[in-house]
């Protein structure tokens, strides 16, 4: 054989298996090979109504909490000087001009700026919490109404993206791209490989809540990150080519069966991994609470013996340390320069939780 030939061949050879090594990257973290931090929050009673908040984001020097109360979707607080001080509650429910009418889905809320993005199941709109009243909310694309209710959806570059289940054959959840309004292109499968085939093939039944988990894109947009509450991992996304990058997964797969008797409802014995997951340009940030569906609803909230960790690892998945909480916080955003943390539970109304990572 000709040797530059030859040369060719093994340099396309090593390129393809590099490629294939890439693609099918799953790390395994070893918990017990990582700094784990025992951390003490503080906690600050604050004004207003803060009763369930489902997401934090933070712009310049504010906390902006999802916190559906009085008819209104926002709850603003000032972290400037960690006192915390209530701004007030944003965008109203209802069908007037700059209302919402229907649930905003707390998995892509995502505040950028001043600027919050979210869908509400048909549309993604943008909010300009620093605007003038009449101008404050824009619809940036609908969806086509075929496709509702679209279990989520943000914006990417100038594509949208929606999750939905496909419409023919297993009720799989993926990833659609959507441009034009009509047009769409799969463009990610959620992870079907970690149901058996005898579930996957039953094909009633939504799945959706088998692989319900969060959403968190870096704030330069290149790579997101989601993190599946009934399976113990990961993925890492390229947002431009929309193909996984690699996989993390932290603890042992302790799943049973996902459906009970004829109903096809995932079954009460599944466990309950990742709930919160979010993102700084140098950092990941999820939030794990390992426990199953059973333990949970037995669960003494004014004196949980369950809590959650915070699993922190760098914008490439390797792993960094582990927080473990004192208190059963829900949802949470750590500040830019990965300096503060900022938690809320849905059991300690009024209160924001806050933690100073320096330490």
């Amino acid at each position: 054989m000709n040797l530059k030939l030859y040369l060719v061949i093994v340099l396309l050879l090593g390129m393809s298996c590099t490629n294939k090594v890439k693609e099918n990257n799953i790390q395994t973290v070893d918990q017990s090979k990582i700094e784990t931090i025992d951390i003490k929050l503080e906690k600050h009673s604050v004004e207003g109504k803060l009763l369930n908040p489902t997401k934090i984001g933070i712009s310049e020097n504010k906390l902006i909490f999802l916190n559906n109360v009085d008819g209104t979707f926002l709850s603003i607080y000032e972290n400037e000087k960690q006192d915390y001080k209530f701004c007030g509650n944003q965008l109203h429910k209802g069908k007037g001009k700059g209302e919402i009418a229907r649930e905003i889905d707390n998995h892509t809320f995502r505040v950028k700026g001043n600027k919050v993005e979210f869908c509400d199941l048909l549309n993604i709109y943008e909010y300009n919490i620093e605007g003038t009243p009449n101008k404050k909310l824009t619809s940036l694309f609908e969806f086509d109404r075929s496709y509702f209710p679209v279990n989520c959806g943000f914006r990417l570059y100038n594509n949208y993206y929606f999750k939905n289940t496909t419409p023919r054959g297993p009720k799989i959840e993926r990833l659609f791209q959507c441009t034009d309004g009509k047009s769409t292109k799969e463009v990610y499968p959620f992870p079907t490989d970690l149901l058996s085939k005898s579930d996957a093939n039953k094909g009633r039944g939504n799945l959706w809540q088998i692989f319900a988990g969060s959403y968190a894109i870096d704030p330069q947009d290149k790579k997101m990150f989601i993190s599946y509450q009934n399976f113990p991992q990961i993925d890492i996304i390229d947002t431009q080519e929309m193909k996984k990058m690699g996989t993390i997964r932290y603890a042992e797969q302790r799943k049973t069966t996902f459906f009970d008797g004829n109903q096809y409802a995932p079954s009460s014995k599944n466990y309950i991994y990742g709930n919160e997951i979010y993102t700084t340009k140098n950092r990941v940030y999820a939030l794990i609470l390992e426990q199953s569906k059973e333990t949970l609803s037995t669960i003494d909230f004014e004196n949980p013996s369950v809590l959650p960790y915070i699993l922190v690892i760098d914008m490439d998945g390797k792993p960094q340390y582990r927080l473990n909480l004192d208190h059963l916080i829900l949802s949470f955003a750590v500040s830019e320069d990965d300096t503060m943390l900022y938690g809320a539970s849905p059991f300690e109304s009024n209160t924001i939780f806050s933690y100073n990572l320096k330490n």
